[in-house]
């Protein structure tokens, strides 16, 4: 679907924005947002502009669900990674 430009500009600007640090900083982010872009071609990779908007998407819906439950981000902590030898 092509991306659309509703809703409120100062809003999308602001929300646009914050995802940039997001993206940057946060290792979370970064990974889900480098998923996206390396789907196999099957999968429907997005483009740069594509994972921006999802991340705005997501972002915004976690905003929405710390408000609505009144909690804090959590950083998950690392999973410890097992080798087989």
């Amino acid at each position: 679907t092509p991306i659309s430009k509703q809703g409120r500009p100062v809003l999308r600007h602001c929300a646009w924005t914050a995802v940039i640090p997001m993206l940057r900083f946060n290792q979370d982010f970064r990974d889900w947002a480098k998923k996206l872009r390396e789907r196999p071609a099957g999968a429907n990779p997005l483009s740069g502009r594509e994972v921006m908007v999802a991340a705005v998407n997501k972002l915004l819906r976690l905003a929405f669900a710390l408000v609505k439950n009144q909690a804090l981000y959590q950083i998950p902590e690392p999973q410890p990674v097992e080798i087989a030898i």
